[in-house]
């Protein structure tokens, strides 16, 4: 049972902490204002209740003490005036009504009025034998007919009382008087309305301003993951937020230049390499031809200086600035598509794009042209997907019917120098940077690169790019 509210509890709450802090403070609110309303509703009633017994009292005290004073033979005449009134209803009998006191906090109130009233006028009724009883009825359920017929109000106090006399007998006594309606009237109920909107305007204005900044801040990490050079966070704002786009803007700036100096390191060892490389490349060459050590030699120079030139190139293109420009992506597509079949590759494109997209180009071509060798050295044939997702964003994928990837690599790919089969003869394999540098191409015009494994089977190699990134490098 616990676990089935807890999972209800979860579906119940709002997703977005913008809305969980407004539903959180409108609930709050709304709660007190319904429990002050009903206390000052309940103290109100108390109070009009207690005006209205005391004006009951007094009008009792009156009648008791001018029945306590005539004599008997007038007490009948007597009673017979006062029923005239329209909310007194009196009776003389043997028994009392109400048969007991009643408990309840009216009573008491009731019959301690008419006891303090009747010893200011000092009367000679012993209080200690009335009995009192209040009721808040509507006018329809009173008791005296009376009222039925004529008073407007619809409902009233009704007040039993008896009072035993001198010669025994016990004086019944109905007195009604207006219980004043405090249920909520048309124009208070539209009070209450536009009170409760305006509190809630007040609580979405207060709530967006809290939550702004942490958007901004998502916002800005989003960016930041795509581009490394995107601009700071705004340092205004209450000092918290103020504190935290600092901290945040700090941070860019570690990272930019432990990424910068990584890249110039790599440069570096790259281009230092060469010199060295290329002294061993000119001793093996001068050895005799027909040693079998010779060619085993050349072999893995030439691949150490394809792993360099692979890293001088990654290095290269990171730092390099190459300026945003706005272009066909149909006419890109199909330059690179045409220029690999003239080559004899079987490489085919599905797909437009409607708009024109603001690109890097030489970094994107360097993109797809990565993909397209990764999926021809695994399959003989690759396709081209292009479509949009939505307004802003363009998808394009490289598809081949090769043997695909176990899912817990797809990522590890990406990485410089890893390579699928690491038992592959690295005669025949690459340097393992050229996934890599795809990603980082990719980056540098704001989109995203992934790989996913195909349910018929071969390699999905998806790009997305963002029209809002705009070109913007990582």
């Amino acid at each position: 049972m616990r676990a089935f509210f807890a999972r209800l509890l979860r579906k119940l709450t709002p997703a977005t902490l913008s809305a969980q802090l407004a539903v959180t403070l409108i609930g709050g609110i709304i709660l007190l204002h319904a429990v002050a309303t009903f206390t000052v509703q309940l103290l109100e009633e108390r109070q009009a209740a207690r005006s209205a017994l005391l004006e009951q009292a007094n009008s009792l005290a009156l009648s008791l003490q001018l029945l306590h004073a005539e004599p008997f033979e007038y007490k009948r005449s007597l009673l017979e005036r006062l029923e005239r009134l329209d909310v007194v209803h009196l009776s003389l009998g043997d028994t009392p009504d109400p048969a007991r006191q009643a408990p309840d906090e009216r009573s008491l109130y009731l019959r301690q009025c008419l006891g303090r009233n009747l010893a200011s006028l000092e009367a000679r009724l012993d209080a200690r034998t009335m009995l009192t009883e209040v009721q808040r009825v509507h006018v329809a359920d009173s008791m005296n007919p009376t009222l039925r017929r004529h008073v407007p109000w619809t409902h009233v106090y009704e007040s039993r009382v008896s009072v035993r006399l001198e010669d025994g007998k016990w004086l019944c006594v109905v007195i009604s008087s207006d219980a004043h309606d405090f249920s909520p009237s048309s124009s208070s109920v539209g009070m209450l309305m536009l009170e409760a909107g305006l509190i809630v305007l007040l609580i979405l204005l207060v709530v967006h301003r809290v939550v702004r900044p942490l958007r901004l801040l998502s916002g800005k990490a989003e960016s930041f993951g795509r581009d490394l050079h995107t601009a700071p966070m705004p340092e205004d704002g209450p000092a918290e937020v103020r504190e935290a786009a600092r901290a945040f803007n700090k941070m860019q700036e570690r990272i930019r230049a432990s990424v910068g100096q990584h890249r110039r390191i790599l440069a570096a060892v790259a281009h230092d390499l060469r010199t060295p490389l290329t002294r061993i490349r000119l001793r093996v060459e001068s050895m005799d031809p027909g040693d079998p050590l010779r060619a085993k030699l050349l072999g893995d120079i030439g691949i150490l200086g394809g792993i360099m030139a692979n890293s001088a190139e990654l290095t290269r293109d990171a730092l390099r600035d190459e300026p945003p420009v706005r272009m066909d992506m149909n006419a890109l597509l199909d330059s690179l598509v045409s220029d690999r079949q003239d080559m004899g590759q079987d490489v085919r494109l599905e797909g437009s794009c409607r708009q024109p997209w603001t690109v890097r180009p030489n970094s994107l071509r360097r993109c797809l042209s990565n993909l397209l060798d990764n999926a021809l050295h695994y399959s003989g044939s690759v396709r081209i997907r292009v479509g949009e997702e939505a307004e802003d964003v363009l998808r394009i994928e490289v598809l081949d019917h090769g043997p695909g990837i176990p899912p817990e690599l797809l990522e590890r790919v990406f990485e410089p120098f890893f390579r699928l089969d690491e038992a592959r003869s690295p005669h025949t394999g690459g340097s393992g940077l050229g996934l890599s540098i795809a990603r980082s191409m990719a980056c540098r015009n704001g989109g995203e690169l992934s790989l996913h494994n195909r349910p018929e089977g071969g390699l999905c190699a998806r790009l997305r790019l963002y029209r809002t990134a705009g070109g913007k490098t990582c």
